[in-house]
Parts: C-alpha cells; structure tokens; sequence
C-alpha cells in the first residue's frame, strides 16, 4: 500500500493539534469557572454563617424577635398585611397553606389549609 500524499498527513496532524488546543482551551475556562463559583460561594457561605445581619444596610430597621412558625421549613412565599386587624397573611408554598399571623399577639391565628399553588396573598381591609 502507498504511503498517503504528504499534505494529507500535515491536514490530519493539524486537525488534532487544533482539536487539543480546543480542547485544553476548554477544560481550562471550566476549571477557571468551577474555582470562581466555588470561591463566590464559599465567601457568601461564610458571611450569612457568621451570624451577622447583612440585610438590614443602613434603613433604620431592628430586630424583634425570631417567631416560629407551623409547619415544614420550606418555602414561605408573599405575605401581605392587613394593619387595621394587625394580621399579616403569608403564603407557605411548600405546605400549600396560608398562614394568618397575629402581629399584635405574636401568634398564628390561622391556617388556611389545601391551597393548591398558592404564590401569593393580598389582604384587602376594605371588604
């Protein structure tokens, strides 16, 4: 069998040299973004596990009390308040139930149970 026309092996050879460049140019920008996520990670974990308040900044807010509430510890979404009545309504998707909350009294006055998908909630003192 003939050996294969010069410029064919250079063709080839130049392939897989493109091919490993590629190749070693994208396992390095994978590696670059894996350290930098787990560095923006690690630094976010280290700032809420040390306990300190970041959310608060500089509106003149201040903690009360930490209140715990029934159910799974999943996901609570909206809540809205009703002032005139003091309570204040909240969306616990991860159980499928609204919670009404008593602000005055610092309690759970209800469970609104059976709520399928509930995202959010809306008090309206009006009606």
């Amino acid at each position: 069998m003939p050996p294969p026309p010069r410029h064919a092996a250079a063709t080839v050879a130049g392939g897989n040299h493109e091919e490993a460049r590629s190749w070693r140019y994208n396992l390095l920008l994978l590696i670059a973004l894996g350290g930098g996520l787990g560095t923006s990670g690690l630094l976010i974990q280290r700032i809420f596990a040390s306990g300190e308040d970041t959310s608060i900044g500089t509106l003149p807010l201040t903690h009360v009390t930490d209140i715990a509430l029934p159910g799974h510890p999943t996901r609570l979404d909206y809540a809205s308040l009703d002032p005139i009545r003091n309570q204040l309504f909240i969306a616990h998707l991860g159980d499928r139930k609204v919670i009404a909350f008593d602000t005055r009294a610092s309690r759970v006055t209800a469970r609104i149970a059976d709520v399928s998908s509930v995202h959010g909630v809306l008090a309206v003192p009006e009606l």
